[in-house]
């Protein structure tokens, strides 16, 4: 039997939690709102990336993941 601390959510309910604690955690972060948070890694790109390679994404600590998000949104800075 296979382990899960979310037994009754299955794969794609799991993906929108993680990616939505994603969200709540870089807002926290920057000290903005959870919608501000989401508009800013939506425009630079950092949203499609962390979905698009989510296997790998989710198994990096939070703290990881919001430094990835900073260096797309950098490098699109520039």
């Amino acid at each position: 039997m296979k382990f899960s601390i979310f037994p009754d959510m299955n794969r794609l309910d799991k993906k929108i939690f993680w990616l939505s604690t994603v969200i709540e955690k870089y807002a926290k972060s920057k000290n903005k709102s959870r919608v501000q948070a989401f508009q800013e890694i939506s425009a630079s790109g950092s949203f499609d990336f962390i979905e698009k390679h989510y296997n790998v994404e989710h198994l990096l600590s939070f703290e990881d993941v919001i430094e990835d998000i900073n260096g797309i949104n950098a490098k699109m800075a520039t």
